[in-house]
């Protein structure tokens, strides 16, 4: 690859272009025609297939007028197609089983223990999806906020099971914009001792720089997106990307529960906030509350505080 090609996304990719959508056995002008994913020449990022069903459940979430509990129930759809597809790419062994009738069936088991990995705080929407295909799937915390002037990512906080080095990881973030986020957050799960081949990452939407980015510096993790749009605003942000997942993944955690907080946490970089629930939160918001005192990134005492709210007078 030339040295112009590795800096220039354009050379690897067609940008937004169309498509006829629908089975093969149907004719060109039986076919609705579509803007379906941009294509990504890097042999480690794998992009789902442009079906009618992917096409339209991606037109819900983009539309403007689609409410938010639509929302959440289709990213959830596209969602799930992601980790169907990232468990794909996990190695298996031949595993032969004995059916109900005697008979036995030569089938495959997979190979080794896996876990995910939610960059907060809009990873963490694609978290019912995981464990609604794993059962009792094991899943670690990455805090990272953009900076949103120079677009840099800054790390505050990472709670990852003790043995993280041992598993497979699915890295959930649902939008790849410049790749900053992502990136470091491979680099945290490398310094645990995660080898970068045992690292898939599963993401909704992808800009072709970030997707480029990341395909180059890591060229050994697994890249699983449903879309790479046309590019980055001048906001260095996905476009025409759909509605921000940080908003809804808020309100869809606290949906879940009769009553939460929100714990606003001011710091001399960002405004912080996490969720805190009685079933499970508690500490781990006191384990991030104390790392980033500890980073001395808390202003005093006195700079967060929390706000309860009911789920129904939230979602209302």
């Amino acid at each position: 690859m030339s040295k112009q090609s590795q800096q220039n996304p354009d050379h690897m990719t067609q940008r937004a272009p169309s498509d006829h959508l629908g089975p093969d056995y149907k004719p060109a002008d039986q076919k609705p025609t579509a803007t379906v994913s941009s294509k990504v020449s890097h042999e480690n990022v794998t992009i789902l297939p442009q079906t009618p069903q992917l096409i339209a459940l991606l037109t819900m979430i983009r539309d403007k007028n689609t409410n938010r509990a639509d929302f959440i129930f289709y990213s959830n759809r596209i969602n799930r197609l992601l980790v169907e597809e990232a468990l794909n790419h996990l190695p298996v062994h031949p595993h032969t089983v004995t059916t109900p009738v005697g008979r036995p069936y030569a089938g495959v088991a997979f190979e080794g223990k896996i876990c995910g990995v939610s960059i907060m705080r809009a990873g963490e929407a694609m978290e019912q999806a995981l464990r609604e295909c794993c059962r009792s799937v094991r899943i670690g915390k990455i805090l990272i906020q953009r900076d949103e002037e120079t677009s840099n990512p800054r790390l505050f906080y990472d709670k990852l099971p003790e043995d993280v080095g041992e598993r497979w990881v699915l890295l959930l973030d649902p939008m790849l914009a410049t790749g900053g986020s992502a990136l470091m957050a491979v680099d945290v799960l490398r310094s645990k001792g995660v080898p970068e081949s045992r690292i898939c990452f599963l993401n909704l939407i992808a800009s072709p720089e970030g997707a480029a980015n990341f395909a180059q510096k890591f060229p050994k993790v697994r890249i699983v997106t449903a879309f790479v749009d046309e590019g980055l605003n001048e906001k260095k942000y996905v476009s025409p990307a759909p509605s921000t997942f940080r908003h809804v993944s808020v309100g869809d955690v606290l949906g879940r529960h009769e009553c939460a907080f929100l714990v606003y946490l001011r710091t001399d970089e960002a405004m912080i906030i996490v969720i805190l629930y009685p079933d499970s939160a508690i500490s781990e918001t006191g384990s991030i509350l104390c790392s980033l005192a500890d980073q001395r990134r808390i202003i005093h005492p006195s700079s967060f505080m929390t706000t309860p709210y009911t789920a129904r007078s939230f979602i209302s």
